[in-house]
């Protein structure tokens, strides 16, 4: 009943829209303390409520001029709509003691991508090039305060007390527990964060959306890339560290059963860098960002979220301890192979 409630004020509020058909709100809540709701208005708007708000006024305006960024280049995203005789995207409302921060976009008027009937690394080598191009043309430019989820060193909104890399590489390192590659990962993760910061100043920045997953592109009639939603966990981030991360393949539990060690990192790779060179075909690397490009897809590499939950499970299996080991030593090879000196 509350949530119904909160829905009549809100629209309330939004009151020069015709809202005559809503439907049942897409409810992404995280539990009765993060309540995530969003509500299609006759198919023209999106009203996002929710009961923890990361968002401000000053993050939602920035996202208004990153949207207008992303259809300078010709890719769609979901403009932000002013609260009635107002400049004011944002709004609170209270209900029965809990405040909900509620803002209005456009509903977007594409499909989204088909993951079940569709390639994923093939839609983004078509997707990536548009990073690439983003950053070209805005590098640098009307930065925010607001470091996006990718983030190594700066911290996200998300992020407690250390980045979400290194609470990655912290989890694996805590799953191999007294094993040696602990220690070694732990060293190789200091040396290379080492590197990074004493340049970090120079590298090129741009702001970017921050979670090209699958549920956030979408597709023209002929199944073409054409649009983004979901600018919730954008900010600003160090352009190459961004590439890589969006560039990063998802290792699944059958790759881990099917393919070796040596397999498994080359699979890893030659996604990663076929997708890099279509983002390098709209940018091109600066010499700081060329420096430090083996430091970043180390702790990519030993980091990436989704793969660090696989090889902590694998971890767990007898059958699997090795195997995991196995790459990761050939991660750690890889990076004291290629990366420059000091």
């Amino acid at each position: 009943m509350k949530i119904m409630t909160l829905k009549d004020i809100a629209i309330t509020y939004f009151d020069d829209l015709d809202h005559t058909t809503i439907r049942r709100p897409i409810d992404s809540s995280h539990g009765p303390d993060d309540i995530r709701l969003a509500y299609v208005i006759d198919e023209k708007y999106v009203l996002h409520c929710y009961s923890s708000g990361t968002l401000t006024e000053k993050d939602l305006q920035a996202i208004r001029r990153l949207v207008l960024r992303h259809r300078e280049i010709g890719v769609w995203a979901p403009m932000p709509i002013s609260v009635k005789n107002s400049d004011r995207l944002l709004t609170c409302v209270e209900e029965e003691g809990v405040s909900y921060s509620c803002y209005l976009e456009e509903f977007a008027p594409f499909a989204f991508f088909d993951e079940a009937n569709a390639n994923l690394y093939a839609m983004k080598a078509e997707v990536l090039p548009f990073l690439g191009r983003l950053a070209s043309r805005y590098t640098n430019t009307d930065l925010v305060d607001r470091y996006s989820m990718w983030s190594i060193v700066d911290r996200s909104p998300f992020d407690d007390e250390v980045d979400e890399k290194q609470e990655n590489i912290d989890a694996l390192c805590a799953a191999l527990g007294d094993h040696p590659l602990a220690a070694r990962i732990r060293d190789l993760n200091q040396r290379a964060r080492a590197r990074i910061q004493k340049r970090l100043e120079e590298l090129p920045r741009c702001v970017f959306q921050g979670d090209l997953n699958p549920s956030n592109l979408l597709v023209d009639s002929e199944g073409r890339f054409c649009g983004i939603i979901d600018f919730n966990l954008f900010g600003t981030d160090v352009n190459i560290n961004c590439f890589l991360n969006e560039a990063m393949y998802f290792l699944t539990g059958e790759d881990f059963s099917e393919l070796s060690s040596i397999q498994l990192l080359r699979k890893l790779c030659t996604i990663q860098n076929d997708l890099l060179a279509k983002i390098l075909t709209e940018y091109t690397l600066a010499e700081v960002e060329e420096s430090l490009l083996e430091e970043y897809r180390f702790l990519v590499l030993i980091g990436f979220y989704p793969n660090v939950q696989l090889l902590v499970r694998e971890l767990q299996k007898v059958s699997g301890r090795e195997k995991v080991c196995d790459l990761i030593t050939l991660i750690c090879d890889a990076y004291e192979q290629n990366a420059s000196p000091a």
